[in-house]
C-alpha cells in the first residue's frame, strides 16, 4: 500500500513522498487539482521551450510529482493527460490526435518511461511510508521506555525513601558480611552514620554480637533459609554499657543468576517492650503477693471477731475493719504501691471524728511501706472505733495524737481527755488483741497500753522501716 499511516507524524522525506494513498483518501480534491496544475504547469514549460526534438521532457517531473502527490492513480491520470496533450500540441502532426509513425514509437517511449517513473516513485512511497512507521513506532516505544523509565526511576524514589526512613532496622551485606547498604534506623541502633557502615564488616560496628549472631549470618548464606524472630542482645556504640534487645529476621538475597550473594537484615528494638513485659509480670507477681496478704489479714480480722456479742455487732466490726483496710489500699495504689505517708494516713482514718482529735506532728512525713502501713491504718481504726464506742469521743472528749521519728523510731501518743470514767475491762476485746498483735507481729514494736483515769494512754513504738523515705510534706487536696 501507498502509506496507510495513521497518527500525526510529519512526513520524513521531502516533498510529501511518504502518505500519498493517505493524502489522497483525505483530500482527493486537493490532489486531483494538485495533478491538473502539474500538468499544467508541464505544458507551459514545454510551449516555453518551443519546437524541439524533446516534446516529453517537462512531463517525466509532472508525472512523479503527481504520484508522489496522490499515488498510482494521480501519477497514471498525469501521464495519460501529458501523453493527450503532448500528442495534441507538440507530435507532428500538430494540432490533432493523429500520429506519425516516429510520433507513435516516442509516444510508447513515454509512455512506458511514464509507467516506469509512476512505479519506482510510488515504490519509493512505499518504503517511505514503512520507514516512517517503523520510525513512528520506534519512536513510540522509545517513548514508552521513556515513560516506564520515569515511573521507574520514581517508583525507586519512593522505595529508597521507605527504605531510608522506615522505622525499622533494614540493611544488605555481602558474603564476606561487609554492609553494602543500610537505612537510618539501624545506623542509629549501632552509632556510626550510614555512610560509615558502608564496606564495614558488620563485626567492626557491633563486636558484642557476633558471638550471637554469626553463626545465624553464616548458616543464611550456607542454606539459603530465612530465619524469622531472632532476638539477640547486647551492646551497641550507640549506648555503651546499656543491654539492649532486638528481634530481627536474616534472609538470603539473590543474584541473577540465583547464587546467594548476601544476607539482608530487617531488624526492630523490643528493649523498652521487653523492659515493660519484665515490669509487667514483676506487678502481677507484686498484685499475687498483695492480694494473698491482704486476705490473710481479712481471715485474720473474721477469726478475731468472733468475740463481737451479736450478729449486728459481728458484722459492724467487721465491715469497719475491711473498710479501713479498703482506705489504706486505696492509698497504696494511688501512690503505685510505692508507700503511704504517715501523716496522709493518719488525716484519713481520723478525718470522719473531725476536731476531736487532734494530730500533732510529723514535722517531716514518713513514708510507709504497704506492710507496715495496713498495720498502723487498722491500729488507728481500733483506737478511734474504741474511744467512739467507750472513750473520749463518745461524749464530746477530746484525744491528743503525736507522732515523731527519732534514732530509727517512730512514735505514735494516743492520749485521751475528758472521757467518761474507765474501768479496766475483765478481759482484752478484740481491739486491744488487734492493736497488740499488730504492733508487736507486724511492726516489731513495743506497746504501752493504759487505761488512766482521765481515758486511754497508749504508747507505740517501731522501728523506722528500711524501705522508708523521707519526702516532702505535701498539704491535702
Amino acid at each position: 500500500m501507498d502509506g496507510d499511516l495513521t497518527g500525526d507524524a510529519a512526513p520524513v522525506l521531502p516533498f510529501g513522498l511518504a502518505g500519498a494513498t493517505r493524502r489522497l483518501q483525505e483530500h482527493p480534491l486537493a490532489c486531483w487539482l494538485a495533478t491538473g496544475a502539474l500538468v499544467a504547469a508541464a505544458t507551459g514549460l514545454r510551449w516555453i521551450m518551443g519546437p524541439g526534438p524533446a516534446p516529453f521532457l517537462p512531463f517525466y517531473p509532472a508525472v512523479a510529482a503527481a504520484t508522489t502527490v496522490g499515488g498510482r492513480r494521480t501519477g497514471y491520470v498525469a501521464a495519460i493527460a501529458s501523453a493527450l496533450v503532448a500528442d495534441y500540441w507538440y507530435l507532428p502532426p500538430e494540432h490533432a490526435l493523429a500520429l506519425t509513425r516516429a510520433a507513435a514509437i516516442g509516444l510508447a517511449v513515454f509512455g512506458g518511461l511514464c509507467i516506469a517513473v509512476v512505479e519506482i516513485t510510488a515504490s519509493f512511497a512505499r518504503q517511505s511510508d514503512r520507514f516512517e512507521e517503523v520510525q513512528r513506532r520506534l519512536t513510540a516505544r522509545a517513548d514508552e521506555l521513556s515513560r516506564r523509565e520515569a515511573r521507574a526511576s520514581a517508583s525507586l524514589s519512593e522505595l529508597e525513601a521507605l527504605y531510608d526512613r522506615a522505622p525499622i532496622g533494614l540493611g544488605f551485606l555481602d558474603r564476606e558480611l561487609r554492609f553494602q547498604r543500610i537505612n537510618r534506623s539501624l545506623a542509629d541502633m549501632n552509632g556510626p552514620s550510614p555512610a560509615e557502615h558502608i564496606g564495614q564488616c558488620v563485626w567492626d560496628i557491633v563486636p558484642n554480637l557476633r558471638e550471637e549472631a554469626e553463626p545465624l549470618l553464616r548458616r543464611v548464606l550456607e542454606t539459603g533459609e530465612a530465619l524469622n524472630g531472632i532476638e539477640l542482645s547486647g551492646e551497641t556504640p550507640a549506648r555503651p554499657g546499656e543491654h539492649r534487645h532486638w528481634v530481627e529476621m536474616f534472609y538470603p538475597v539473590r543474584d541473577e543468576d540465583g547464587t546467594i550473594g548476601g544476607v539482608g537484615i530487617c531488624c526492630a528494638e523490643i528493649t523498652d517492650m521487653r523492659n515493660a513485659r519484665e515490669r509487667e509480670q514483676l506487678l502481677m507477681r507484686e498484685v499475687d503477693h498483695r492480694a494473698k496478704n491482704l486476705l490473710t489479714v481479712v481471715q485474720s480480722v473474721l477469726h478475731l471477731s468472733r468475740s463481737a456479742g451479736s450478729v449486728e455487732e459481728y458484722r459492724a466490726a467487721v465491715t469497719g475493719r475491711i473498710q479501713a483496710l479498703g482506705r489504706v489500699h486505696t492509698i497504696l495504689a494511688e501512690n503505685r504501691w510505692d508507700g503511704v505517708r504517715i501523716d496522709d494516713l493518719l488525716h484519713q482514718e481520723l478525718a470522719p471524728y473531725g476536731h476531736g482529735v487532734e494530730i500533732a506532728g510529723p514535722h517531716e512525713s514518713i513514708l510507709l511501706p504497704p506492710s507496715p502501713a495496713q498495720a498502723v491504718s487498722m491500729i488507728l481504726h481500733e483506737l478511734a472505733t474504741n474511744s467512739a464506742k467507750h472513750g473520749a469521743l463518745s461524749n464530746g472528749g477530746r484525744v491528743a495524737l503525736s507522732c515523731d521519728a527519732h534514732d530509727g523510731q517512730i512514735n505514735i501518743s494516743w492520749t485521751e481527755h475528758g472521757g467518761p470514767p474507765v474501768a479496766p475491762p475483765a478481759r482484752n476485746g478484740f481491739g486491744t488483741s488487734l492493736i497488740q498483735t499488730s504492733v508487736k507481729r507486724l511492726l516489731g514494736g513495743t506497746l504501752d497500753y493504759r487505761l488512766e483515769p482521765d481515758g486511754l494512754a497508749c504508747e507505740i513504738s517501731f522501728p523506722q522501716p528500711r524501705a522508708a523515705d523521707k519526702v516532702p510534706r505535701v498539704a491535702p487536696g
